[in-house]
């Protein structure tokens, strides 16, 4: 037998890698021209935008044609344009809608201001009010129109009338006050809260919440149109107190002209002070 000649297989040649340094360079041209491009792009976009922005400024038909108020009920349309400033054939852009509406919010009676363009040429301002919830007379500056955030809105050169109610008591500096004065929700809150409670009430099934005077830190005196009775209430913390009166109402309503206070400060009791003999 012939011996068999094993032939040594020879080991296949390795595939050379190609040079990574041509490949790299391609890689990071190619990221290079892509940056550059969206930077061109960009740049277009911010010269293009400033260009197009100056361009329309300067257009017609951008001008404002018409004003729009809406919300207005206490504060007459005259007043209201009067603040705006001009407006009518000015180029919308032009104006600038932050410090119209600090101009317009200034008004004692504005409680909130929006003001928007409605492209192409409409100016839109939208206006919150303030509401009065009360008269206040204060010491040396006269009776004031309030709302319930304190806030004097008008000085009232006439009685008060009988569907509001007329706080007193509060103390003020000796400063002349003007519309716009803020005395401060936490002065009149309890009063506040003390006419809600009692909203709809009659004293005696005939005699309306007239007056609330705020002078006692501890407590509130209620007054009526027609009467000389003081109701004392508490200034929070109210429980029952709505209930315990109906029941001293109901009892003492054929003897009311008797009566000096009715006070609902006491805890599950009610004291029913006379005039001095």
């Amino acid at each position: 037998m012939k011996p068999i000649n094993k032939r040594k297989k020879r080991n296949a040649p390795e595939n050379k890698k190609p040079k990574p340094g041509p490949r790299r360079f391609t890689r990071f041209a190619k990221g290079a021209a892509k940056i550059s491009a969206v930077g061109v792009f960009m740049s277009a976009l911010f010269f293009g935008g400033r260009l197009g922005l100056a361009h329309a400024m300067e257009l017609n038909y951008f001008s404002v044609k018409k004003v729009t108020v809406t919300g207005k009920r206490s504060v007459g349309e005259k007043k209201i344009m009067d603040m705006i400033g001009p407006a009518l054939e000015i180029n919308i852009f032009e104006l600038n809608l932050e410090e119209i509406g600090e101009r317009i919010e200034a008004h004692p009676w504005i409680r909130e201001v929006e003001v928007r363009r409605e492209l192409p040429h409409d100016l839109t301002v939208r206006l919150k009010e303030r509401k009065p919830v009360a008269y206040v007379r204060l010491s040396g500056n006269g009776l004031w129109l309030m709302d319930d955030q304190g806030v004097l809105l008008d000085k009232i050169n006439k009685d008060e009338d009988a569907g509001m109610i007329t706080f007193t008591g509060l103390k003020i500096d000796g400063r002349k006050l003007k519309a716009g004065y803020e005395i401060g929700v936490d002065k009149i809150k309890s009063a506040l809260d003390a006419a809600r409670r009692l909203k709809g009430y009659m004293l005696f099934g005939k005699n309306r919440i007239h007056r609330i005077d705020l002078k006692d830190p501890e407590k509130l005196r209620v007054f009526f149109e027609g009467s000389e009775i003081a109701l004392i209430t508490p200034r929070s913390g109210w429980t029952d107190e709505i209930e315990r009166l109906k029941v001293v109402d109901y009892i003492f309503r054929k003897k009311a002209g008797d009566i000096k206070s009715i006070d609902l400060t006491f805890v599950d009791k009610v004291i029913v002070t006379y005039p001095e003999a």
